[in-house]
């Protein structure tokens, strides 16, 4: 198959994804979705620690053809190849309830940037996120 028509479908297929990523992929919204993902998360688990369980959260680079001149730098991840980090938080049930893509490869903070960046709350957390707590959590104490 041509790489045009490669680029072509990967780019409609994109597009098409992103048109419908929020009617399919949102945090719970009420204390009833939070509390159904929670009893999810501790019967899995078979553990009632994990009552309080919102979510299950990963990350990874993906390689990419980093810019030129000075700004490649900061795309070189750990391992030593250009990327961009992904990172999404799954349900009990695996569905998808937040994604993110674009921290350049070089950014190794994923986890605490996406609590800063997912905003999470009293509803999300069980009570609010301190900012001292996230300080400590970029700095990986």
């Amino acid at each position: 198959m041509p790489r045009t028509t490669v680029h072509r479908i990967v780019h409609r297929v994109t597009e098409e994804a992103v048109d419908i990523r929020d009617k399919v992929i949102h945090l719970p919204k009420t204390p009833e979705d939070l509390e159904a993902i929670s009893r999810g998360f501790a019967g899995l688990a078979r553990h009632r620690a994990f009552n309080k369980a919102v979510g299950a959260i990963d990350g990874c680079h993906v390689c990419i053809v980093p810019p030129g001149g000075t700004e490649r730098q900061c795309y070189v991840n750990r391992k030593l190849f250009p990327s961009i980090s992904l990172q999404a938080v799954c349900d009990h049930q695996g569905r998808f309830i937040d994604t993110y893509v674009g921290w350049p490869g070089h950014s190794s903070a994923i986890a605490p940037l996406g609590v800063k960046r997912l905003g999470l709350t009293d509803l999300h957390m069980g009570r609010p996120v301190e900012k001292a707590e996230l300080s400590n959590m970029e700095k990986g104490a």
